[in-house]
């Protein structure tokens, strides 16, 4: 068990150093669930060791990324107030291409885009934030001003 402990860590520092960011989703063992509901408005993900918000945050409102990242770090859930936007490499591991929305049935989720703290270039120019649409399970970047999409606060387990 430690040497795969160890391999983990390894694989997450190589994800790091070689693409900026990387989520290890381990595999789990026999009868132990992908996902826990904690049954105070948050779910563990056993194979990543994040904690999530079970509902779409923020109300289930709308609202532009600074709300967003102002939401999730104010935020005060389950005993927890170490809460945060996820980056698209955590937000993608909650996808499931088998219902729609492209999210586990766990977890409430209104069909659309959800910010992440991600950045990217668009069309190799133009710095951007990244969100997740979970209609389609694609990437998109948030171009312009006054774009609203939804908000997930994530935060890592101890």
């Amino acid at each position: 068990m430690k040497s795969w402990s160890a391999l983990s860590y390894l694989f997450g520092v190589l994800c790091l150093v070689m693409f900026g960011a990387c989520t290890v989703v381990r595999t789990l063992p026999e009868g132990v669930p992908r996902f826990a509901d904690n049954g105070d408005g948050t779910i563990t993900d056993n194979a990543t060791r994040l904690m999530w918000e079970a509902e779409t945050g923020n109300g289930g409102d709308i609202c532009l990324f600074r709300k967003a990242q102002t939401y999730a770090e104010n935020l005060q859930l389950g005993g927890h107030t170490d809460w945060r936007l996820p980056s698209l490499g955590q937000l993608e591991t909650l996808l499931d291409e088998n219902h729609s929305p492209r999210i586990n049935p766990v977890f409430e989720c209104k069909p659309g885009k959800y910010w992440t703290r991600s950045k990217g270039r668009y069309k190799q120019r133009l710095l951007t934030r990244l969100a997740l649409d979970f209609r389609d399970g694609e990437k998109k970047y948030f171009i312009g001003a006054g774009v609203n999409y939804y908000v997930r606060a994530v935060r890592k387990t101890k």
